[in-house]
């Protein structure tokens, strides 16, 4: 079966509104550029000979303030140098419209694309008016949200919370975001049950929450009996893990834990570079890719958020 979860980075119910308003600064972008090209006597691109000008000298946009006590600015004029500003205000101004845009619209698209979608980092003031990330679970105590699709609408996460709070683990204590624990719902995955768990992890012990939190999972999962068969639960625990694959692998080996039940894309999927999006597994194997292949640096514009969408295929291990 396949899935796909993504960490929207603070979802909020302005997200439509705040890509509209991007847009009546966009087009006013565009305009600024029109009237600097028409001041300059003609609607083309930069002359010639002010783009040999500006790639002689060297000058870059953003150093043109400093300019006026150059000798190079003979080679400018005026009206060429503020046509390079609007051409860097309006690519600044491009970019910053997309993420809007893509933030506003992903959401939805995607909860048509995939059958089962899984969200966290959504604000707790997102309405119930218009908005299809509306029913979220709050975490624990803290205020971003998950929220889970089947066939593009939103369900209650049905089976048990895989921590209770007289289990939170030591490395729990003094983290702020201490109660904010996987949610879960037992999904077919061919003709047996698997037990899913979404999570957006602490962050701050380089994977010792999530290794604690794995741990008390294998040991009550493999005593808990599924109704049909009487076998122990196999599961998934993944989302935003807020640790590297490599940091998390020291802390299941100090725990004499299989590191095995790892299952991570081979790319950074923040723009950071980092692999924080993946999963750990029990019973199951699974392969994990991005939704978009993009450079790390552009993920931001590519959808709207600082870590990109994930897709993850889920088979019974052999």
């Amino acid at each position: 079966m396949e899935l796909l979860f993504w960490n929207v980075q603070h979802y909020s119910d302005k997200a439509e509104e705040k890509a509209n308003a991007q847009e009546v600064k966009l087009e006013q972008v565009k305009l600024a550029l029109e009237n600097c090209r028409i001041r300059r006597g003609t609607t083309t691109r930069i002359t010639r000979t002010g783009s040999a000008n500006f790639r002689k000298t060297g000058i870059r946009a953003r150093n043109l303030k400093s300019m006026a006590s150059t000798r190079e600015k003979k080679n400018v004029s005026r009206d060429v140098a503020a046509e390079l500003v609007a051409q860097k205000n309006l690519v600044s101004a491009t970019r910053k419209y997309n993420q809007l845009r893509r933030k506003a619209q992903l959401p939805e698209d995607l909860i048509r694309q995939f059958e089962n979608v899984f969200f966290c980092e959504i604000e707790s003031s997102v309405s119930a008016s218009h908005n299809p990330l509306s029913r979220r679970i709050p975490p624990g105590n803290r205020t971003n949200c998950y929220a889970y699709f089947k066939s593009g609408n939103s369900q209650n996460f049905n089976a048990p919370d895989p921590v209770g709070e007289r289990e939170i683990p030591d490395s729990f204590k003094g983290n702020h975001e201490a109660l904010r624990l996987p949610k879960c719902v037992d999904l077919a995955v061919g003709k047996e049950t698997v037990r899913f768990c979404f999570w957006h992890a602490p962050s701050g012990k380089k994977g010792r929450e999530v290794a604690d939190v794995f741990e008390i999972m294998l040991r009550k999962l493999r005593t808990e009996k599924i109704r049909q068969g009487e076998r122990p639960i196999k599961f998934v625990l993944f989302g935003d893990l807020n640790a590297t694959p490599a940091d998390l692998k020291k802390q299941l080996e100090a725990k004499s834990i299989s590191t095995s039940c790892i299952c991570a894309p081979d790319k950074g999927t923040r723009i950071s570079g980092k692999i924080l999006d993946y999963a750990l597994a029990s019973g199951v194997k699974c392969d994990i890719s991005p939704f978009r292949s993009v450079p790390n640096r552009a993920i931001l514009e590519s959808v709207g958020s600082d870590h990109m969408a994930m897709i993850m295929k889920v088979r019974i291990a052999s």
